[in-house]
């Protein structure tokens, strides 16, 4: 026997809110991986920076055992910046007193 349009009816309007709330719920979900996928996004940022950093400081400390492994080196470092400075210096009053000349 055929439903009656009534009960037709009712059936569609059932269909039509349990795919609402299903719409709903996909849509929190959404949302709720959207805010998740920002907070991954902004600790993959910070870590990134976090990496970064680690990764000068290591490259200080391996360099600043490098410079000070023996005295000796430790004394050749210093008079090798020294000279860098004196050269620095030289040239800055260089360019102050004729940049044409460089």
């Amino acid at each position: 026997m055929a439903n009656s349009p009534t009960t037709v009816l009712g059936e569609i309007q059932q269909h039509i809110e349990e795919l609402g709330l299903r719409l709903q719920s996909q849509k929190n979900e959404i949302q709720t991986l959207k805010s998740e996928k920002e907070s991954l996004q902004n600790q993959i940022s910070e870590l990134k920076k976090e990496l970064h950093r680690a990764r000068l400081d290591a490259e200080y400390l391996s360099l600043s055992h490098n410079l000070a492994s023996t005295p000796e080196a430790l004394s050749e470092a210093r008079l090798l910046v020294n000279d860098l400075i004196r050269k620095v210096d030289a040239a800055i009053a260089a360019v102050r007193t004729d940049p044409g000349n460089l």
